[in-house]
């Protein structure tokens, strides 16, 4: 994050902040506009799906999670398996 506003990646899950139901990947961002990024959403049925990429400021846009295609870490704390005797 940035002072001035959002700083994108690629892989980033975002959803639209006027439309709440529509979430998709950050691809890249676009060289021709400044502070636009192209993000890849699935529009229809779960069955019927079919990808559109769309360019959006990046004020226009809410990060859900960072990188989704890199594997989170680790735990820190183990988790305790309860016995009972």
């Amino acid at each position: 994050m940035t002072r001035d506003g959002l700083e994108l990646n690629t892989g980033d899950l975002v959803r639209r902040k006027n439309d709440i139901y529509r979430e998709g990947i950050v691809l890249e961002q676009c060289e021709k506009k400044q502070d636009h990024y192209f993000v890849i959403f699935f529009v229809g049925t779960q069955y019927l799906c079919q990808p559109s990429v769309e360019s959006y400021h990046k004020d226009d846009l809410v990060v859900l999670r960072k990188q989704i295609h890199k594997e989170p870490p680790p735990a820190k704390f183990k988790k305790i398996k309860k016995r009972y005797y």
